[in-house]
């Protein structure tokens, strides 16, 4: 399975990509919106779930990319990790498209449940 994470939170995301990898898992990481949507332009068919974070470096957020890759990828399962606890965050972000919801911290063994209870792996 490939996973794309999607975090501008550094040290988060390479040991969450790290402690994937050692699960057996692809990992393909992107710090920003922009990043990742030029990721899955490139890989489009070949990721098979999304990690998306809410703060992303520049000007748009986690929620702003489940949005916008909502109709190009529907069958993909949308992981939502944030650090903020906010139910108003939360519903938002159900309402979008996103299978999961995670606050961080998290772990890889939560993000691969989240991705199996969305129908992916």
């Amino acid at each position: 399975m490939n996973i794309l994470l999607v975090s501008s939170d550094y040290p988060f995301a390479n040991v969450l990509g790290f402690g994937l990898s050692l699960k057996g898992m692809g990992v393909l990481i992107a710090k920003s919106y922009e990043e990742a949507k030029a990721i899955v332009s490139k890989a489009m068919g070949k990721i098979d779930a999304m990690v998306v974070d809410y703060l992303l470096n520049g000007d748009k957020n986690g929620l702003d990319l489940v949005w916008d890759l909502k109709k190009d990828t529907p069958n993909i399962p949308k992981i939502f990790i944030t650090p903020i606890k906010d139910e108003r965050l939360f519903k938002e972000a159900r309402s979008i498209g996103c299978n999961g919801i995670l606050c961080k911290p998290v772990t890889v063994d939560e993000i691969l449940s989240q991705i199996k209870k969305a129908g992916g792996g």
